[in-house]
């Protein structure tokens, strides 16, 4: 449906019929949230999965980064004040052993 779409086989300029609009609403997209995970007096500038999914990790102006357990809720995992920064956390990079995080 989506190449159809971009390849203009239906005539409509590039877009989806109302059916089709209907079922890809039903079957693809999620109909619960989006809802609230947390909140921060900052901007978010980087995140990232584990490579497994369970984590999300989350960089934020102020020198925040912080570590989601996807699993358990979104809960915060941990909650990290980053040292000798001048302005935000611009990076993270998570070991495939979800052992060691940089910066």
């Amino acid at each position: 449906m989506l190449a159809g779409r971009e390849s203009n086989f239906s005539g409509r300029g590039g877009r989806f019929s109302a059916a089709d609009c209907c079922h890809m609403l039903s079957r693809y997209l999620p109909v619960k949230g989006p809802w609230l995970v947390d909140q921060m007096n900052s901007r978010a500038y980087v995140s990232q999965f584990s490579t497994d999914g369970s984590l999300f990790i989350a960089g934020f102006q102020g020198s925040h980064i912080r570590i989601y357990n996807v699993e358990k809720g979104w809960k915060v995992q941990k909650d990290i004040l980053a040292k000798s920064l001048r302005w935000t956390v611009t990076d993270t990079s998570l070991s495939p052993d979800q052992r060691n995080l940089v910066r």
